[in-house]
């Protein structure tokens, strides 16, 4: 999956098949999506969105439980769109 960022194109390698992902393993994959754009106004909405996932996921570890394979998708899939119109759009 690709994310459009303030700092170019960044490729996230997704998970194969449909099996469960450990919530510790999406927050990092939030954390180097995060990177990629810098703490600035244009930007608060995509690191709001990255921190209620990964409060979300967080929450999930702490109650050990995994992650859907295709839930995880479908965020990343709406974090893909709001990365997208806040690059072009501001």
């Amino acid at each position: 999956m690709d994310f459009t960022t303030a700092r170019g194109v960044f490729h996230l390698a997704m998970p194969e098949g449909d099996e469960d992902v450990e919530p510790l393993e999406a927050i990092h994959m939030l954390e180097s999506i995060g990177d990629g754009f810098p703490k600035m106004y244009k930007y608060d909405k995509v690191h709001a969105k990255i921190a209620a996932l990964k409060f979300r996921y967080s929450t999930l570890e702490s109650h050990g439980e995994k992650l859907r394979c295709d839930t995880l998708k479908n965020d990343l899939s709406a974090l893909v769109d709001i990365t997208d119109y806040r690059v072009k759009v501001g």
